[in-house]
């Protein structure tokens, strides 16, 4: 996940949150495209949280960053938390009739890429 924008600038943290929403949504739309067979459970969404976070905060040594590290530590965990969330909540909406899915069609996976080339 990176902190910064094309320019090279650091982001705010709603700038940061803004993308991580769009960024969330391509990678669930591509995780239904490519996995829409395999199920989220809830346990995977807590493991993933805590999985990331140590994986930035410890082994990525984010630790030696103070606060810095440990929000941006947090952010990447609550980024693949978001993500699970999406496909769970995809893969819900899909088995209730008449309930409208979330939208991770192609033309709107472009109009977001578009937010951020460069």
């Amino acid at each position: 996940m990176e902190y910064s924008d094309s320019k090279n600038q650091v982001m705010t943290i709603q700038e940061i949150l803004d993308r991580m929403n769009d960024e969330t949504s391509l990678e669930a739309g591509n995780f239904i495209i490519n996995n829409h067979t395999k199920n989220i459970s809830w346990i995977s969404i807590i493991f993933i949280f805590f999985r990331t976070f140590a994986y930035h905060y410890i082994y990525k040594l984010q630790i030696l960053k103070g606060v810095d590290g440990l929000i941006l530590s947090r952010l990447a965990a609550i980024k693949e938390m978001v993500t699970k969330m999406k496909v769970w909540e995809y893969q819900m909406r899909g088995k209730s009739p008449g309930s409208k899915l979330p939208p991770v069609s192609e033309e709107e996976i472009l109009i977001i890429k578009k937010r951020y080339s460069g």
